[in-house]
């Protein structure tokens, strides 16, 4: 008896944490939090896009400072049980590396926690080795990085589809006659075409957009992330190009808002656009000869 009580409690150490690890949750989806590091008193308000496939994870995670700057960057990491690690894997976009400013290239270790519909991630975070990034270049040495903590969290119920703001929800012209064009930027261009690159600044909050050229339809209905929502458009020169982001819906946290980020003739623009049930945001390019 004593025998197959051993052989049990063996047998029973060996299945829990298999069936630990069957029920974690998937962290594919979206997280937000915040990241702090010590030296600082401030936070960085963080959003992740994850995907999950079996125990690897990837996806990106964009950092905003309180003065604006942020950084996007590609991440890679495992779960295993409730641990979580990821690490910086490359870097998408940024403008927080100016000057003798640069990133810190960061390892993450983090406890994972289910509650309910809410799942949370904590732990910290440190530099990796003596990597650093600033101005497109990697470096490996001289620079020291003071670690910090992290917390995120995502909710695993089902979120509700955008919702227009246009009754009809068709992107066609007649969506201008219910609302205001309201030019927010005006800038000189001088190439012929550009890359369009739109992200959801700040928190990702379920905004959805449609972009127009010239009342011409170039983007439609599609949701701001993390990740670069991209466009190529074709200029009309000598005359004024309307970049026009029409909101969908708002959102959880009003107004519909998006960061604007492209490159004409070796120079980097970051525009803000916000757009709401009352007026769509309008950036007014104007094309001009070298």
């Amino acid at each position: 008896m004593f025998f197959m009580q051993r052989i049990l409690r063996i047998i029973l150490a060996l299945i829990t944490p298999l069936a630990s690890k069957a029920q974690s949750p998937d962290l594919s989806g979206r997280w937000t939090g915040l990241l702090q590091q010590d030296h600082k008193v401030w936070s960085f308000v963080v959003s992740m896009e994850l995907t999950q496939q079996n125990a690897v994870l990837s996806g990106t995670i964009k950092s905003l400072a309180p003065d604006g700057s942020y950084s996007l960057i590609r991440i890679e990491g495992s779960i295993n049980g409730d641990s979580v690690n990821f690490r910086d894997a490359g870097i998408v976009d940024e403008n927080i590396s100016t000057g003798m400013q640069r990133l810190c290239i960061k390892n993450y270790h983090g406890s994972l926690k289910a509650e309910g519909n809410k799942i949370t991630i904590t732990g910290s975070w440190e530099n990796n080795g003596t990597r650093s990034y600033a101005n497109g270049m990697y470096y490996e040495t001289n620079f020291v990085c003071f670690p910090g903590i992290f917390n995120l969290e995502k909710t695993t119920a089902d979120i509700p589809p955008p919702v227009s703001a246009n009754k009809e929800s068709n992107v066609q012209s007649d969506v201008f006659l219910d609302r205001k064009i309201e030019i927010q930027k005006h800038l000189d261009v001088f190439s012929d075409s550009l890359n369009l690159v739109f992200y959801d600044n700040g928190i990702v909050d379920d905004d959805t957009i449609s972009v127009f050229l010239n009342k011409i339809p170039v983007i439609s209905k599609q949701r701001l992330t993390v990740n670069p929502l991209s466009v190529t458009v074709k200029l009309k020169p000598g005359t004024d190009n309307e970049i026009i982001m029409f909101a969908e819906n708002m959102g959880t946290i009003p107004p519909n808002t998006a960061l604007l980020v492209f490159s004409d003739s070796g120079q980097r623009y970051e525009l803000t656009i916000d757009s709401d049930t009352g007026k769509s945001g309008t950036i007014i390019l104007r094309r001009k000869k070298l």
